[in-house]
């Protein structure tokens, strides 16, 4: 016999995994049939990428993103809302469900490795060979993340006279580091919202949410608005000070781009 105890743990572990468990199977549940280059056709469950996703602003499973390059903007999209990949080799058109919508987005797709599961084994192939990828079923029906804090909203504007709305804005830099090393060290990673710049022998570092307009000059130089109206001319730094891109979310999904395409920012535009 169970006493009241033990039965009531049972009963609570039960409806603990009825509720879990088809969660993690929705997660997975999908069949993407992969056609390669060579003509091979191959039908994967769990499908995964191998891609460095520290540069885009997630709050999801990054491992499942497929990337793709735009010529001026990368943009993570993560499988669970892909709907097909056709890919020639001049570029690759991707079909996906993006705030509610299904869209469409060209460009080039990141070399990266794919792995999953097929009938035949541990599946493994290179995004540059993908032909045709196509999720059997619906994508996901809710609205990727964005993360709650911080928000800072702008526009971009860019060097080829564009302007991009922007939300979740954040400075992305890969520095060169020997901390915790007595010989050598690695390259690591950091993403804030946050802009440092050099004002003569010191680092100024200011919150985005102080910040009104920035503007990128020739050599690494920068001018620099508060919200206040104060402003201040000054130069990139380097190391964990400095900034190799921006990253955040945009119209199209979530993205990075290099600082040379970026010819000022305007902070405080709410970007939807």
């Amino acid at each position: 016999m169970l006493n009241h105890k033990t039965a009531s743990l049972l009963t609570f572990i039960a409806a603990t995994l009825f509720v879990v468990l088809p969660v993690l199977a929705e997660q997975d549940s999908r069949v993407a049939t992969v056609e390669d280059t060579a003509g091979a056709s191959t039908e994967v469950t769990e499908l995964t990428s191998a891609v460095n996703t520290s540069r885009y602003v997630l709050d999801y499973d990054s491992r499942n993103c497929v990337v793709v390059e735009t010529g001026t903007f990368e943009i993570a999209l993560p499988f669970q809302y892909v709907v097909n990949v056709v890919q020639s080799k001049d570029a690759a058109t991707v079909t996906y469900r993006w705030r509610g919508k299904e869209t469409t987005i060209q460009g080039k797709l990141k070399s990266q490795y794919m792995r999953g599961k097929s009938d035949f084994g541990d599946f493994q192939m290179k995004t540059d060979k993908i032909r045709k990828l196509a999720f059997r079923g619906p994508p996901a029906a809710g609205r990727p993340k964005r993360p709650t804090e911080p928000i800072v909203y702008a526009t971009l504007e860019l060097t080829d006279g564009s302007e991009v709305p922007v939300a979740a804005l954040q400075r992305y830099v890969v520095y060169y580091t020997t901390a915790g090393y007595l010989i050598g060290g690695c390259h690591t990673n950091y993403s804030g919202a946050d802009l440092p710049f050099m004002r003569g022998e010191s680092t100024a570092t200011v919150e985005m949410k102080q910040l009104s307009h920035v503007e990128f000059g020739p050599d690494d130089t920068l001018t620099v608005t508060l919200t206040n109206g104060k402003a201040a001319a000054g130069k990139l730094a380097s190391g964990r000070d400095g900034i190799d891109g921006f990253c955040g979310v945009r119209d199209n999904g979530h993205f990075f781009i290099e600082r040379k395409h970026i010819k000022a920012i305007r902070f405080g535009k709410k970007a939807e």
